[in-house]
């Protein structure tokens, strides 16, 4: 495998160099790749540009992962997102541009529920009204 990327051009880094099975039933399955004398590891999660890849073919956690991030990024712009001073309609643009952006950065794959997208969505909408979850 390294000689025939390295005649393409690409070189590869073993120690860096992970490997992973994806599969519905992921457990119990291992592979032995080895290059260089050396046996790659095998991991049952990791972060590729931003999102996080998981063995098994599910994506809640990274979705959830994706919303905790979304809340948190939110939380730090609360000053500015709560403030009396702003329109509703410039506080949705600036929710709109930054807040969602962040949710769904890397949901080309996700398989998202209009249940967890409108959780999301009234979640973000209470928090800019400060209205709390008892409240109808």
């Amino acid at each position: 495998m390294k000689e025939e990327s390295s005649k393409a051009g690409l070189d590869m880094n073993v120690k860096k160099t992970k490997t992973m099975i994806i599969s519905r039933d992921p457990e119990g399955k291992k592979v032995d790749i080895n290059l260089d004398n050396e046996t790659l590891q095998q991991v049952e999660k990791f972060i590729y540009l931003g999102t996080l890849i998981l063995e098994e073919i599910k994506t809640d956690k990274e979705i959830e992962r994706r919303k905790n991030i979304a809340k948190e990024k939110f939380s730090s712009m609360a000053k500015i997102l709560k403030s009396k001073r702003l329109k509703l309609a410039t506080k949705l643009k600036i929710v709109k541009c930054y807040i969602y952006s962040i949710f769904t950065y890397g949901c080309d794959a996700w398989t998202l529920s209009k249940v967890l997208e409108a959780k999301t969505e009234m979640w973000c909408l209470r928090e800019l009204g400060n209205v709390m979850w008892k409240d109808k």
